[in-house]
């Protein structure tokens, strides 16, 4: 099935919190996928770094992960999430009309 991880994950990693063994611990042998929205929150904290030197390390970080598989965000994605979310705030009795 694999493994969809979050961006906060991401930047455990390059900021040595996590190590990349740390991930293959838990995916193993499972494929590992990035999301847009990763790609997009690496990129804009890359374009407002405080220095060249941080906005370059960020830059490689994201040149690094673009090389794992990109999961596709369509019109699905949108109704899946909804349905999914939805069902989780019920469930939780946190739904308020």
């Amino acid at each position: 099935m694999g493994f969809l991880i979050d961006t906060c994950i991401w930047i455990d990693v390059e900021r040595g919190f996590l190590a990349p063994a740390d991930i293959a611990a838990i995916t193993r042998d499972e494929p590992v996928y990035l999301s847009p929205v990763t790609i997009a929150e690496r990129k804009f904290g890359a374009e407002v770094a405080a220095s060249p030197g941080i906005r370059q390390k960020r830059l490689a970080a994201i040149h690094r992960l673009k090389k794992k598989p990109i999961l596709r965000i369509d019109e699905t994605t949108g109704e899946v999430f909804g349905t999914l979310a939805s069902s989780c705030h019920v469930q939780n009795g946190q739904y308020k009309s």
